[in-house]
């Protein structure tokens, strides 16, 4: 009885081990996840930066895209390189009129993608330079677009 005891205490001991390393070691999902920050001032245009996540590697660029489509004009179309110089994401400045206002705005938009995710990320302003410093100070959690290939440095 005493053996069956000890054996029995053994095995549970070894399926809860087993158990939280299955859980330490399994990907969790990526979902989908926006977040935004924004300001308005009396003497400078406002801004605003958002960026979102989603648990697709396609779906950023299917919403750039859009937003292309519905862009009056754009300019600095680019690809975004990862550290290893591999091709993943693209770039763009647009010119846009914005469905919950009538004023024009500038917009950078870019997105980068990752084997099981993807994000955009935005900043806007209806001022084309505040748009770009915006874009140049980010945010937490930013990720810029790398527009030219990093060579690899030599070992």
């Amino acid at each position: 009885m005493r053996r069956n005891l000890s054996g029995l205490l053994l095995a549970l001991v070894i399926c809860g081990v087993s158990a939280l390393l299955v859980r330490k070691h399994t990907p969790r999902p990526i979902v989908p996840s926006s977040r935004g920050v924004g300001y308005t001032s009396s003497d400078r245009p406002g801004m605003v930066w958002y960026w979102e996540t989603h648990p697709s590697p396609l779906k950023a660029t299917d919403e750039f895209n859009a937003h292309l489509q519905r862009a009056t004009q754009y300019m600095e179309f680019t690809p975004c390189f990862d550290r290893d110089g591999r091709r993943n994401g693209e770039r763009a400045v647009l010119y846009v009129t914005p469905p919950h206002t009538s004023q024009p705005t500038w917009r950078i938009m870019w997105t980068q993608q990752g084997k099981d995710f993807s994000e955009l990320f935005t900043v806007e302003s209806t001022s084309l330079s505040e748009a770009r410093s915006g874009e140049t100070a980010g945010q937490d959690g930013w990720k810029k677009c790398v527009a030219i290939k990093q060579s690899s440095p030599l070992i």
